[in-house]
């Protein structure tokens, strides 16, 4: 019933026409190494799809809040700036959000705000991992991360589980 509901949707379905499905891109940002894969790209008109598959109704104010709860902004703002550096031009991001509770299909686009705040905390994030990687202190709450602590051992740290 999604994949009829997305056949319904012309301006969905021919989003996924003339570029390509599942595309790895390398990249460095702030000096940190960086690996993406796009669920489809499509670098002549200059786009990204991110499909989404979703128990929550997609419609607006639910989809809304899903990328609020689990931090979408983060990947558009990351695929986004990977893209435009690797190909030099400017991408527009999108979701296309199969609802699996209401068997709908919605596109949106990704707006300039939604992007800045996942821009802002891709870079703090970056940061964080940089800082991470020369220090060897890999949480905030606790010092470094010994080999032995990875293994299981008893240190004195703590394994924070995210």
């Amino acid at each position: 019933r999604m994949v009829a509901e997305y056949e319904r949707n012309p301006t969905a379905y021919n989003l996924l026409k003339g570029g390509f499905s599942e595309q790895t891109l390398c990249g460095i940002i702030n000096s940190v190494p960086v690996k993406c894969r796009f669920d489809y790209i499509n670098p002549d008109k200059g786009y990204i799809v991110d499909v989404k598959t979703s128990s929550y109704p997609s419609d607006i104010d639910s989809f809304s809040q899903v990328i609020k709860d689990f931090s979408y902004h983060l990947s558009a703002a990351l695929y986004t700036q990977m893209a435009e550096d690797y190909y030099g031009k400017e991408f527009k991001f999108y979701f296309l959000v199969l609802s699996k509770s209401t068997f709908t299909c919605d596109l949106y686009v990704v707006g300039q705000e939604t992007r800045q705040k996942g821009a802002r905390e891709v870079a703090t994030g970056l940061g964080k991992y940089k800082r991470a990687v020369e220090s060897g202190i890999w949480t905030e709450l606790s010092g470094p991360i010994s080999a032995a602590t990875a293994a299981g051992e008893s240190s004195d740290y703590e394994i924070l589980e995210v």
